[in-house]
């Protein structure tokens, strides 16, 4: 496991977005946030461009993502929103760059696909949780995912989560890999999926219907991804109801999947495309506790 250097005050912070477009007035709130906790902000070249749905060429998002690992004047790199572009990245991303360059990188939803592939490739442990337009609004952060995003930048710290709901009781302890499911899916059969022998899998998503999450999840266990895992959670998915009420809601389909996997089963974690999000330590231990009605989550401190 690689670990990158903590925060601390006037470090800088480069902002990019190797996904989606992005508009400024909805990124100005997070940078004006940053400078008056006193950090320095860099903005990524192509952070404002525009190409049909992506912030730019994926060279100029691509060069964006190797600058601010290679500027010795950048700490941490957080990204600016989700949305789509990141998995046409990673064949071309240089990986030995950003092992020599580790550093804090930040971000959420479509940016699973370059986590989890930097993980991959060289074990650099990246935070997944927050992205600066959809988290960093007028009214500031909400609390909870305040908390836990600067907690594990500035300090290392990961609090731990009690009274998750247990679908199925035990006791794992294994790497933790989390990120949105669809994300995850995409990336099965590619060498950018991390092994995931001994993991505990944090999954989350939003605005999918239930019998497309049985999809995804139906494509998991037959890749047998659910043999080698040591523990799963299920986050929030947001505003995925059923186009007919006669289908059910995901409660029964949590039960099934747990029958397919070697170790406990939570659900109820906040963590989705929601106000209130813990943040999580992609590669960092972890520990799921589900016995005696009270289903835990702890992770290590970094």
């Amino acid at each position: 496991m690689l670990r990158p250097a903590l925060l601390k005050s006037g470090d800088g912070i480069g902002i990019i977005a190797p996904s989606g477009v992005v508009s400024s007035d909805r990124l100005q709130p997070a940078i004006d946030y940053l400078k008056k906790l006193g950090y320095r902000v860099k903005l990524g070249e192509s952070v404002y461009k525009k190409n049909r749905y992506l912030a730019g060429h994926d060279s100029d998002r691509l060069n964006d993502l190797h600058t601010m690992f290679s500027d010795p004047e950048i700490s941490a790199i957080f990204v600016a929103r989700g949305g789509y572009g990141s998995t046409r990245l990673l064949k071309n991303v240089d990986y030995q760059l950003l092992k020599n360059n580790p550093k804090i990188f930040s971000g959420f939803s479509d940016t699973t696909a370059l986590q989890l592939a930097i993980y991959s490739k060289i074990n650099l442990v990246t935070f997944s949780g927050i992205t600066l337009c959809a988290d960093c609004t007028q009214d500031g952060f909400s609390e909870l995912t305040h908390n836990y995003f600067w907690d594990l930048c500035c300090h290392g710290n990961f609090n731990q989560v009690e009274n998750l709901n247990i679908i199925k009781p035990g006791v794992a302890n294994g790497t933790l890999i989390a990120g949105c499911l669809s994300i995850i899916t995409s990336l099965i059969g590619t060498e950018y999926m991390p092994i995931l022998d001994q993991a505990i899998l944090v999954i989350e998503d939003v605005n999918e219907e239930p019998y497309r999450i049985d999809r995804m999840l139906t494509q998991m266990r037959l890749s047998g991804i659910f043999d080698k895992i040591r523990g799963l959670v299920f986050g929030h998915f947001n505003n995925c109801t059923p186009e007919s009420k006669s289908h059910g809601d995901l409660e029964p389909l949590y039960r099934e999947v747990a029958e397919y996997v070697n170790g406990p089963v939570l659900s109820g974690l906040e963590y989705g495309h929601d106000t209130n999000r813990v943040v999580l330590p992609i590669g960092a231990a972890a520990r799921l506790f589900a016995k005696e009605k009270n289903g835990m989550l702890t992770i290590a401190n970094l």
